[in-house]
């Protein structure tokens, strides 16, 4: 017996009628054949599907690029700690200040994160800090920020330690300042391991232009007096302050 055709001339009773009378087999073979389509289509779902449901919190927080680390590839290539929001710092209290800088973070190298506190707690003039010229950093922190008189602002530097062009070289970045109706100053902070203690990563802010209201007054790296001189910042969590008078 011929299998049914379809004839759109035909009343659904007809149709009805000379489907019921198809043999049994023939509906079998509809529904196995329909049957094994849909298992092809789950099947194809269940494969494109199955990598991410599978990955692992350290795999799903890798990009493809591999330009952000997640907390389990950070400990392994020896970049534990992370890098902080930048924020306002109170000027009535240092803790903030001593707090952030315990953190130790071995870098073995590679990178290395640094805290960076414009303070004009007793400054004369609201500044304005735009971000220069920069050199072998991963993030050389905010291009522009504002710091009223009465306040300290924290940015987070992350330094670059690898490839052919930074690996041992040295790191800078560069802020033009401005203090509102008053003078115009460059500060350069400068991470080096070629300077008085050779072999050693220290840190220093250059300025050539100091003491004058407006101008920076002072700056410490983890507490030592840094401001044109050297300061050895090879390990932990380097906390630099710059003060504005």
């Amino acid at each position: 017996m011929a299998r049914p055709s379809f004839d759109a001339s035909r009343t659904s009773d007809e149709i009805f009628e000379e489907y019921i009378s198809v043999p049994t087999c023939w509906k079998r073979q509809n529904r196995r054949h329909n049957g094994n389509r849909l298992l092809g289509a789950a099947r194809i779902i269940i494969s494109l599907l199955a990598p991410s449901i599978f990955l692992t919190p350290a795999q799903a927080e890798k990009p493809v690029n591999g330009t952000v680390k997640s907390q389990q590839t950070a400990k392994e290539d020896g970049t534990g700690s992370s890098a902080r929001k930048d924020g306002w710092i109170s000027c009535t209290s240092t803790l903030p200040l001593q707090s952030r800088s315990s953190e130790k973070a071995t870098t073995q190298n590679k990178e290395q994160y640094h805290d960076v506190t414009f303070w004009n707690c007793s400054g004369s003039y609201d500044l304005t800090i735009t971000r220069g010229n920069y050199q072998c950093m991963y993030g050389p922190g905010n291009e522009k920020v504002s710091v009223p008189v009465g306040t300290a602002y924290q940015i987070n530097l992350d330094d670059r330690n690898s490839g052919f062009d930074c690996n041992n070289a040295d790191k800078s970045v560069t802020w033009n300042i401005q203090a509102s109706g008053g003078p115009k100053t460059t500060a350069q902070w400068l991470h080096s391991k070629y300077q008085e203690n050779a072999g050693t990563w220290q840190t220093s802010i250059v300025d050539s232009n100091t003491g004058s209201p407006g101008e920076v007054s002072g700056a410490t790296c983890n507490y030592s007096d840094c401001l044109n001189k050297w300061v050895d910042t090879g390990s932990g969590r380097p906390l630099v302050v710059i003060s504005f008078q």
